[in-house]
């Protein structure tokens, strides 16, 4: 064996089991900024933990676009409530043509029963309403209208209605058309043991040979002799039931219950552990089937018989097959557990057996790749022993279409050979534009393109592949990229846009609160709609205009919100009294008396003649905002008052660039009125030594440097420098003023900030 195909089928079955579950820690995922997915897991391995540049999986949970959803996480239970919907609709559509049958509208009624796909749970009903409803011609109105009511409460209605439905059956006379049909039903309705349903179907199946529900009653011959699953079934009902699917398949070879029968027969071998004759009929089931759903279910059936057999590499192969037909018809199994226990039962000689299939069947490869992509973690070192191994197998295989290439695209991408992976995307792009194939290499080009430098030209790639009509999980997807993209050209206002549609409310207030500019947010703010959250934007804009002191314009953005929208800052009545025990002033205060007092003292320190006067009245600015500094400049309907959590637990170290954490700060000291009233106070100290009010300014200042260094975990990061300039000033006013009403507490406080423990200098 060349030893890169061990490696990379060996690895497989290593590391196929290493699928990580996602503890639930309360984590934040529908955020980019405020992504908390590292909490439970990271690769090292990678340059980042999310690369937004990698084609999203299918199968990811919505809103959960971290990398374990796109590398091993997968949402079964979605898969599974896609089947179910299908039910439901189908239960829906029945319901409807009942009510054309009892309006005698059976033409319209037929149409409704063929549009519907057999479905497992309705099969027997919906084939047996075609074929009475086809055959309807020419009999008489009242005995079909009795049959159908009949069947129907069979079906659909509480037992205790069931008594009446099977008089109403037996009284049906004189309708040869529906006999067959009346017979068969009657045994469902009426027999309950084992042996009373095999011989009542019995009869039907002696009494109708040739018609259809014969056929079908000698399946059920076989199915309820069959059903119990003894070990090497050997009693007279059991041998019974084997003999009527035989017959079966012998006087009527091309029923349409063919498929059903081998099934039952291959079992039955099963059981006797006959596994090679299990296996023939299963195989003949895989040509039999009518539908991808049966052949993948036949497929199955196969897979635990090469398994016992102890053909590993064909067990593999069987569940593969499942996979090529599940993804050409879009049908969604749980197989993906039985694929990844039986990678990790494979021995060396299965592994060259698996890799020979794979290197020389093009569909076979690329359910493989599927697979490995979409469901397993793949390491750095796997991935790119996968690629080698897929593109080795690719040039040897002439029928290679479009999923196959798109897969080899991502894996060129995936391991960073970003112009391999540019060059098979077009090539994809070129044959199947309009395909799923087509969508996923042109989200690989887009991605490529920006890895080589070229930003302008992948978001154009992103833009056209939103123009198409994709599939959820794509369109978050490429959203999800093209925002970050667009954020790191600078572009805010784009990537405003696409936060709102993907309601990813967090980045949209770091966004509006901290990144954009005042005129970025005014122009974001024009292509929200009217509504709470243009309101909100309003009274944001209005606070990013207040912390720079432009009052005129803080003042006209809120007055241009509505009066509740002001009162409470974007809040309800109700959220708003939630906050009140960390602001009690804000029940007494609206934003515009906070702008006119603010406007006011800002005044007075421009009229101010004379150094003593310029002091004081910077001082009395200060001396406000540190009295009033509970939310003064906070926007809360914009944040949902979890603006300190946000940033303090979900801040994503692995997510944000060196742009985005200085916006962030920068965020911080705009935001906070405690840095406010510091750095006021810091210029007093500063340009005004001589001032009357010195003192003050060294005893607010250093209170609020104390302050704001612990008043969260992003203060509490940069808190060393605060903390030594709070207990410099304190120590200041003490020793150079030591007659000064306020030197003995600053000499007080002094001590006690330089006894904490947690001080260092």
């Amino acid at each position: 064996m060349k030893r890169s195909t061990a490696r990379f089928l060996i690895g497989s079955a290593l590391t196929i089991g290493g699928v990580v579950a996602y503890a639930c820690f309360g984590g934040l995922t529908s955020s980019i900024h405020f992504y908390s997915g590292s909490w439970g897991y990271r690769d090292r391995d990678r340059e980042h933990f999310v690369d937004f540049g990698r084609v999203p999986h299918a199968d990811m949970v919505p809103r959960m676009s971290h990398e374990m959803a796109r590398s091993g996480s997968i949402d079964y239970d979605a898969r599974r409530g896609e089947y179910l919907a299908h039910v439901e609709h189908v239960k829906l559509v029945i319901a409807r043509a009942r009510n054309l049958e009892v309006a005698g509208r059976y033409a319209k009624s037929l149409e409704a029963f063929e549009s519907v796909a057999d479905t497992d749970a309705l099969k027997s009903f919906v084939r047996d309403r075609r074929e009475v409803l086809r055959g309807r011609s020419g009999r008489p109105a009242g005995s079909l209208a009795v049959y159908l009511r009949s069947r129907y409460i069979l079906e659909f209605w509480p037992e205790s209605s069931h008594d009446a439905a099977v008089r109403h059956l037996e009284a049906i006379k004189n309708d040869t058309a529906l006999e067959a049909n009346v017979a068969y039903a009657l045994v469902g309705a009426t027999a309950s043991a084992r042996r009373d349903l095999v011989n009542g179907y019995a009869d039907v199946a002696a009494r109708f040979p040739n018609h259809i529900r014969g056929q079908s009653a000698a399946i059920m011959v076989g199915i309820n002799a069959l059903s119990t699953g003894s070990k090497r079934p050997s009693s007279e009902v059991e041998l019974q039931g084997k003999a009527a699917l035989e017959q079966l398949l012998q006087e009527h070879p091309d029923t349409p219950f063919r498929y059903v029968a081998l099934g039952w027969l291959g079992r039955w071998h099963y059981l006797q552990e006959d596994h090679e004759s299990a296996l023939e009929f299963y195989l003949q089931q895989i040509d039999a089937s009518g539908d991808d759903a049966g052949r993948i279910k036949a497929l199955a059936s196969a897979a635990v018989v090469y398994e016992r057999m102890g053909a590993a590499s064909l067990h593999v192969e069987s569940h593969l097959r499942q996979k090529v037909i599940a993804e050409t018809a879009g049908l969604r199994f749980r197989f993906g557990p039985e694929l990844h226990a039986s990678f990790r039962k494979l021995s060396p000689d299965d592994i060259e057996a698996l890799s020979k299939m794979l290197r020389t069947d093009a569909e076979l490869l690329e359910a493989y790749l599927e697979f490995r992509i979409e469901e397993t973690h793949l390491s750095r070192t796997a991935e790119s022993d996968l690629r080698e191994f897929a593109s080795s197998a690719v040039r040897k295989l002439p029928n290679a279409g479009a999923g196959l290439l798109a897969r080899i695209a991502q894996l060129n991408y995936n391991a960073g050979e970003y112009a391999n992976a540019q060059e098979v995307a077009r090539r994809v792009i070129r044959l199947s534009p309009h395909s799923l194939e087509g969508f996923r290499s042109r989200y690989v080009l887009a991605s490529s393109l920006n890895k080589l430098g070229l930003a302008d030209q992948g978001i154009a790639q992103y833009r056209k592949l939103l123009a198409h009509d994709l599939p959820d999980w794509l369109a978050h997807g490429t959203k999800e990229a093209l925002a970050i993209l667009h954020e790191r050209q600078g572009d805010l206002v784009s990537a405003f846009q696409l936060y709102s549609e993907l309601d990813y409310e967090q980045d949209m207030a770091f966004l509006a609160d901290a990144k954009m500019t005042p005129h970025q947010l005014a122009r974001a703010r024009k292509s929200v709609p009217d509504g709470e959250l243009h309101d909100i934007l309003h009274f944001t804009l209005g606070m990013r205009y207040l912390r720079s002191d432009e009052y005129a314009k803080a003042r006209r953005e809120f007055l241009a919100v509505p009066a509740q929208t002001r009162a409470y800052g974007g809040l309800s009545k109700e959220e708003f009294d939630e906050i009140r025990v960390y602001a009690v002033e804000l029940n007494e205060m609206t934003p515009i008396e906070s702008v006119d007092d603010l406007a006011s003292l800002d005044r007075a320190v421009r009229n101010a003649r004379g150094s003593d006067a310029k002091a004081q009245a910077l001082y009395d600015k200060a001396a406000y905002i540190y009295s009033h500094r509970n939310l003064l400049y906070y926007s809360p309907g914009l944040w949902r008052t979890n603006r300190s959590v946000l940033f303090d637990i979900y801040w994503s170290e692995d997510m944000n660039d060196g742009g985005d954490i200085a916006e962030r700060d920068n965020h911080f000291d705009e935001h906070e009125c405690l840095a406010h009233s510091m750095r006021i106070c810091q210029k007093i100290i500063d340009k005004y030594p001589e001032s009357e009010v010195r003192p003050q300014a060294l005893y607010t200042g250093a209170l609020s440097a104390w302050q704001v260094s612990d008043l969260n975990e992003v203060w509490r990061r940069r808190a060393a420098p605060l903390r030594e300039q709070a207990v410099a000033w304190l120590d200041e006013l003490a020793q150079e003023y030591p007659n000064h009403e306020l030197a003995e507490d600053a000499a007080k406080y002094a001590r006690a900030f330089k006894a904490e423990d947690h001080f260092r200098f």
